[in-house]
């Protein structure tokens, strides 16, 4: 199970910071947060953004355009990035992962070939869970939706 995942049927208010909003249809991206706890032990509120309410995504400081092409990260400071940029924002204070994340962020050619690559995951995301066998994974099927 994911470790921080903020559930669809919450009674509680949503975390406006600190909050990592992915695709729940993807296996590889669910799998993928699954792994930040364990392995990684990055601790952080996740939820698949099919669980959000347009209002919610709003308040949130996004889109679902933003959210349905990238994974978005809304940070401590209130701050929204996604794609490459979101996961070099949620990876920043990691011991180990931290200090590679910070050279990209300031190598311009780095940080275009990581964003580049994300790009190019995001839009083979269902080919690749395909591949991995990721698809098993997806907390949402084709069919559900929250908005």
């Amino acid at each position: 199970m994911i470790r921080g995942l903020v559930g669809a049927e919450r009674t509680e208010p949503l975390p406006r910071r600190d909050l990592l909003i992915f695709d729940g249809t993807c296996g590889f991206c669910t799998r993928s947060v699954m792994l930040l706890d364990r392995p990684l032990g990055i601790r952080v509120a996740s939820i698949p953004a099919q669980w959000l309410t347009d209002a919610e995504i709003a308040l949130l400081g996004t889109t679902r355009a933003a959210c349905a092409e990238a994974v978005v990260f809304v940070d401590a400071a209130g701050g929204v990035s996604s794609g490459a940029d979101a996961l070099n924002a949620l990876f920043r204070g990691h011991p180990l992962l931290g200090a590679p994340v910070a050279l990209a962020m300031r190598l311009p050619p780095l940080l275009r070939f990581e964003r580049a690559g994300y790009r190019w995951v995001a839009r083979h995301r269902v080919a690749i869970s395909r591949l991995l066998g990721t698809r098993r994974y997806a907390l949402i099927g084709a069919t559900d939706s929250a908005s």
